[in-house]
């Protein structure tokens, strides 16, 4: 699958720095970390109770719990991936022979599509997680360093220092740092575009 955003990078590179793509990136990017980071404490959670009651029956009925909490959280990101991708995507399983938990969790433990979620859910916990917050450090370091002028600016008479040992005192010095966070903030742009693609290649569907 290649999602929109992906076709807009490739097409019109120069453009896409200066359209809605990168700030709607930058919402699919920022908010799927927030969802991995939790993810990732309810599975372990989830796991280590499940492991720790499995003695006594109670723990496989979590573990199975675990095995099919990739459904409600690939749901989730079907429709998160809409901020990336405006076409929608389909539920992947099928339709249930009766009512009731049982009936449910036999059949959707049968279907590949579970495991498949499953799959995506430890990537997007573990993986995507960790690479979202390298990225929300570079994006929020480079809005400060774009700031830098105006920071300076609203604090005189105060000074700035972005080296140690080197403050700044007017808005003219602090230039320098307003050019890296532009091109920090480009960096970005391209990265979230490139990185935003990533979860549509796993496949929450």
């Amino acid at each position: 699958m290649i999602v929109a955003v992906w076709e807009a990078l490739r097409e019109r590179p120069l453009r896409f720095a200066l359209s809605t793509w990168p700030l709607r990136c930058w919402a699919f990017l920022l908010s799927g970390t927030v969802v991995g980071f939790f993810t990732l404490l309810l599975l372990t959670v989830l796991l280590f109770v499940g492991v720790g009651l499995s003695f006594v029956g109670v723990g496989l009925l979590v573990l199975m719990g675990v095995a099919v909490l990739g459904i409600p959280v690939a749901a989730l990101e079907r429709h998160r991936l809409r901020l990336v991708e405006p076409e929608p995507l389909l539920d992947p399983h099928g339709s249930l022979p009766g009512t009731g938990a049982w009936p449910w969790l036999r059949t959707r433990l049968r279907e590949r599509a579970t495991w498949r979620e499953l799959g995506y859910t430890l990537a997007l916990a573990v993986v995507f997680t960790a690479t979202g917050i390298g990225f929300a450090a570079l994006l929020g370091l480079s809005v400060l360093l774009t700031a830098t002028p105006i920071i300076v600016w609203a604090i005189a008479p105060d000074t700035v220092m972005l080296v140690p040992g080197r403050p700044i005192s007017d808005p003219v010095a602090g230039g320098g740092g307003g050019a890296a966070g532009r091109g920090g903030m480009l960096v970005a742009a391209e990265g979230g575009g490139r990185r935003a693609r990533a979860p549509g290649g796993v496949g929450p569907y």
